[in-house]
């Protein structure tokens, strides 16, 4: 049975991560206006506004207008690791060391701690969260689970990636349920409905992001209440492959893989879950550093382009049939100037698209120029961007992410006042 407890608000702040880091928390800090999220390190939405903080060693909430933070729970000298927000506003959290997952009913200041589930062979060591999630009918967690386990290679004991995946029981009244277990694969893609793997040739040889070669099978495990469909994408008897990277922006909807076939040779493959299979094209390489690919909402491949030592861009549309649509960028000539990297990129809610570029947030419409807005004034003394940008669509802001001294504050910039004051680019 789930342990049930009684959790009561506490207006707090979170302090530096540094600070944290040695078990030791600064000081409140003063009230966080409306424009400015602080000390978060990262953020979660919450259902009908508001933000869950992710990091550190305290879950907490801040509702919408609210000028402090809520603290849900706190460690003390923990990191919370994991976060999940149900459809209800209901929280799933998991700390680094802590054994337990917790969770916190909506509008309920219940706090229930259930065990993390064990590993299915006394043999798997290092057996942590890696994913949490609510399932559909909001009465169970989807948990998946990670380890390592024992194999031997010739006269040596060697080890591998073991992956579990759970479906946990929010009241606590039954044990967790062992759904599928990956032996030896790499976790590219981890939802409640969805995971993908890339399985190396031999058990334990090396397969990390940058190299695994050589990949035998690319592999979906696809799971709903009437079970898991595991799928088989890619396999080495149908092509050699020495690497499968996933495309950011892919989702449960519509996912999208580099596929590196060895030299200079790649090819992109794109997958909808429920499929059978998927498709797969050519995508030569050049002898440029590609800044980021980004699947767009409708399955068009963007691609961002370095080209030039004063940082110019080019953003590369590829749709999956037709013509490669091309926007150049110039780099900023201003003296004094040496951002040029991307910081975050997105796609607006009209379809267009967003861009954090050195100092500027851009707008690159379909059709015509692009316009710029100058973020610089959002920098303070000893501060930096911290590649970590938050787009909501209602009302339509984005939360720009900046380092400070250990730690990290969200800054909101509404693109209401972009459109007003954007400028062409580049600048004359």
């Amino acid at each position: 049975m789930a342990n049930r407890m009684i959790w009561f608000p506490v207006a707090l702040a979170l302090a530096a991560a540094g600070a944290r880091a040695e078990g030791v928390e600064k000081r409140e800090r003063p009230p966080s206006p409306a424009e400015r999220i602080r000390d978060a390190s990262n953020l979660q939405p919450m259902p009908g506004g508001g933000w869950v903080s992710v990091g550190f060693s305290t879950l907490s909430v801040l509702s919408p207008g609210a000028r402090q933070w809520e603290k849900v729970h706190r460690i003390q000298g923990d990191s919370l690791y994991r976060v999940a927000v149900g459809g209800s506003g209901a929280l799933l959290a998991a700390w680094e060391q802590d054994p337990s997952l917790h969770y916190f009913p909506a509008q309920s200041k219940e706090h229930l701690t259930l065990p993390q589930p064990q590993p299915p062979s006394p043999e798997v060591f290092h057996f942590h969260v890696e994913f949490i999630g609510f399932l559909p009918n909001g009465r169970d967690a989807f948990v998946f689970m990670e380890g390592e386990a024992p194999h031997m290679n010739g006269p040596y004991r060697e080890h591998h990636p073991f992956g579990a995946t759970y479906r946990v029981a929010l009241d606590g009244t039954r044990p967790a349920e062992l759904l599928y277990t990956v032996v030896g694969g790499r976790r590219i893609y981890v939802s409640e409905r969805l995971a993908v793997f890339v399985m190396p040739k031999k058990l334990g040889q090396m397969c990390e992001h940058l190299t695994c070669n050589p990949v035998d099978q690319l592999v979906a495990y696809e799971y709903s209440d009437r079970g898991v469909t595991q799928r088989t994408l890619l396999s080495s008897a149908e092509r050699a492959m020495s690497n499968v990277q996933l495309i950011w922006g892919s989702d449960d909807q519509h996912l999208m893989f580099e596929v590196h076939l060895g030299g200079q040779e790649r090819g992109m493959f794109a997958w909808r879950p429920g499929e059978a299979k998927g498709a797969f094209r050519p995508f030569p390489k050049e002898n440029y550093t590609t800044a980021q690919f980004r699947l767009l909402k409708n399955g068009d491949l963007l691609e961002v382009v370095r080209t030039h030592d004063y940082g110019d861009l080019e953003l590369r549309r590829h749709p999956w049939a037709g013509a490669v649509q091309v926007t150049a960028l110039q780099g900023t000539r201003e003296k004094g100037s040496w951002d040029h990297n991307v910081h975050a990129l997105g796609v607006r809610e009209n379809g267009s698209l967003w861009l954090h570029w050195g100092d500027y947030l851009m707008l690159i419409p379909p059709k015509g120029p692009p316009r710029a807005y100058n973020l610089e004034p959002l920098l303070t003394r000893r501060t930096e961007w911290a590649d970590a940008e938050l787009y909501t669509a209602k009302p339509e802001t984005l939360w720009v992410g900046i380092e400070h001294g250990g730690s990290r504050d969200f800054v909101r910039v509404s693109f209401d006042d972009v459109e007003k004051k954007a400028k062409p680019w580049p600048p004359r």
